[in-house]
């Protein structure tokens, strides 16, 4: 149990979670279970106890403060992210920033902790969500409050086009020869746990940046033909590379975003310069999808 005296009057006893509707932010919601209130806050129209203006920190903080009584404290956790390309400069930037500036607003010593979900891909940033993602951790680095962030490398989800076209006996393809970047896939329900081990003990990691990857290392061609090896197409990069300059003129910018990002992710290793300090976790939960897949073929 995480729940802790902090001094005679002072005891942490809620939480406040943001991102609660993605699929991170559902894994923590479900998993959390530490005799706290936990609360979830999100946008106006969304599925969460408790709708505010995310682009008004102000109403963010007022929000907080009707939540929590006197001489209580809580932890903050945001796995807010745009589920848009095009989204990410306002979601993954602003609004974490408005969370950690609403933060700031509280009454000193409220805020006892914030859990921030970022990235691997900021040690390599070439897109939009990159640089998002690094404001934000800017933030609340430089925001005094105690932190602990997470970076993880790579989720399965990614990769749950090839599993669904390998289902469907349909071709599976891979950019370029598929071994350029290599990662341990994670399910989002391996990554919340982390979260909750690594994060919410307010005794441990405190001030710190903590990167996940999975145990096992695959690439997207390895993948593809453990999938479906005898049907995987490679798709050749100057093709690729001409079809995104190519979009940004003719497709809208919503399609454009996905495809780098699409690219990047394809294209550019994370995480080499600290791939030992990985807390490795055991990616069974991602795995299974191969399993499944050799049982149906």
């Amino acid at each position: 149990m995480i729940r802790k005296m902090y001094s005679k009057n002072i005891m942490v006893s809620s939480v406040f979670l943001f991102g609660s509707t993605g699929s991170i932010g559902k894994s923590l919601k479900k998993n959390i279970d530490l005799g706290m209130n936990l609360i979830t806050i999100g946008r106006e129209g969304s599925n969460v106890e408790i709708q505010c203006n995310m682009d008004s920190y102000k109403d963010i903080a007022r929000c907080m403060r009707e939540c929590i009584a006197e001489n209580e404290c809580a932890i903050v956790v945001s796995c807010l992210g745009a589920r848009h390309a095009i989204d990410c400069d306002r979601v993954d930037g602003d609004m974490n920033c408005n969370i950690v500036r609403a933060c700031k607003e509280m009454n000193e010593g409220v805020i006892t902790r914030f859990v921030l979900l970022s990235g691997a891909c900021v040690d390599n940033p070439k897109i939009p969500l990159q640089h998002a993602k690094i404001r934000s951790e800017n933030a609340l680095i430089y925001s005094g409050i105690e932190y602990c962030i997470f970076r993880p490398t790579c989720f399965f989800k990614c990769f749950q086009r090839m599993w669904d076209r390998a289902c469907d006996g349909k071709k599976i393809y891979v950019i370029g020869k598929g071994d350029y970047t290599t990662f341990g896939p994670m399910d989002e329900k391996d990554v919340a746990k982390a979260m909750i081990e690594y994060g919410l003990d307010v005794s441990k990691n405190r001030n710190s940046i903590i990167y996940l990857d999975g145990e096992e290392q695959y690439n997207a061609k390895s993948i593809a033909n453990e999938l479906q090896k005898d049907k995987v197409k490679h798709i050749p990069f100057w093709f690729v590379n001409g079809f995104q300059w190519l979009s940004g003129w003719i497709l809208p910018k919503k399609i454009h975003e996905t495809i780098k990002l699409v690219i990047y992710y394809n294209s550019v290793q994370m995480n080499l310069e600290n791939a030992n300090r990985c807390v490795k976790l055991k990616n069974g939960t991602a795995l299974s999808y191969f399993n499944r897949q050799t049982e149906m073929t």
